[in-house]
């Protein structure tokens, strides 16, 4: 697990750490922050892939995940910048991981329809934008250009796509639009990308899913103060990009806004940070599927000032460290 912090420290720590807690828990504490400090986020992923890092700014970074400091569940980590040439005004908004970094031939061979992979991104405002993996073979610790952002907008989220996939675009006010991933053709590193999901004027763009072809994963959305619920992605048919989509969850004063999405499977576990260094691991099958509307069960006991900032799936390895999530869930077993 890969904690990220507001002021800009990072560490991993491995899953093991954590103990199980039954749901409504308060958590554990996950690191040792000074008093203005807080956890920002939280990511998963195998020590043997590589992690692709992109700012506030637009840029992207990457580094592989063992060459990331490990600390213990308490301890404060390194600062990012210590590792990645970011300028002082940048901040790490959205992290994901890759296995390699390939390039859209545009061959549209068998072999080469297979390996596509594209990083698909999107912004507070509901602009989306997806590249192919391999135009950031160079960026390593340096940076490069990801996306090119408007005055007053931020990246939220990022995840990989393979081409020809679905996406959900999910909002912080509950809305949620399910389009294909057609609708955006591939750009270069500095386009600015296309309108996604149309927002209104308070409202944010909460996060990014990939639709999940089996059926097996089903959304997981959990908000501020603690509330969540699983949803499948059958609820929501296709629209074109640039609508307004369907409700996915109804906010109020007492759930706060969506927080965080994530797919889950049934077998999985979740990890949910607040503001201020809190976690609670929780397994996924504790938390009911309900409808669209539902606003759905206490997922986390919230004590304000403090809110949920995140939450991520846990991924499983093997002995041999490599990444395993949940493969007799996925075959069917």
């Amino acid at each position: 697990m890969i904690l990220i912090s507001n002021l800009g420290y990072v560490k991993r720590v491995p899953v093991s750490s954590y103990k199980n807690q039954s749901r409504g828990g308060k958590g554990m504490q996950s690191a040792k922050l000074t008093e203005e400090d807080f956890i920002e986020q939280i990511f998963v992923a195998s020590t043997h892939e590589y992690i692709l890092f992109i700012t506030s700014a637009g840029k992207a970074y990457w580094m592989k995940v063992h060459e990331l400091p490990e600390g213990s569940r308490t301890s404060k980590g390194s600062h990012i910048k210590t590792l990645l040439t970011v300028s002082p005004d940048e901040e790490i908004t959205a992290i994901v991981s890759l296995k390699d970094f390939y390039r859209d031939a545009g061959s549209g061979s068998a072999a080469d329809s297979e390996n596509r992979q594209f990083l698909f991104m999107g912004t507070a405002r509901g602009v989306v934008k997806k590249v192919a993996t391999g135009e950031f073979s160079n960026a390593k610790t340096r940076g490069i250009i990801a996306i090119k952002l408007d005055d007053g907008d931020r990246l939220v989220s990022a995840l990989l796509t393979g081409g020809n996939d679905q996406v959900v675009l999910v909002s912080r006010d509950g809305k949620a639009l399910r389009t294909h991933e057609d609708q955006i053709r591939p750009m270069g590193r500095a386009s600015r990308g296309v309108a996604g999901l149309k927002l209104g004027k308070s409202d944010e763009l909460a996060g990014l899913l990939r639709v999940d072809g089996t059926s097996r994963e089903k959304m997981l959305i959990i908000s501020e103060y603690g509330y969540g619920k699983r949803v499948s992605f059958d609820e929501f048919s296709a629209h074109s990009r640039a609508t307004g989509g369907q409700k996915i969850y109804t906010v109020s004063e007492k759930t706060g806004k969506i927080a965080g999405v994530v797919n889950v499977l049934d077998k999985e576990e979740i990890m949910c940070i607040t503001s201020q260094g809190k976690s609670i691991k929780l397994k996924v099958s504790g938390i009911s599927v309900m409808g669209r509307s539902a606003q759905g069960v206490r997922i986390v006991t919230i004590e304000k000032p403090d809110f949920v900032i995140g939450v991520d799936r846990i991924v499983k390895e093997d002995e041999d460290g490599q990444q395993k999530l949940f493969e007799e869930e996925a075959n069917g077993e």
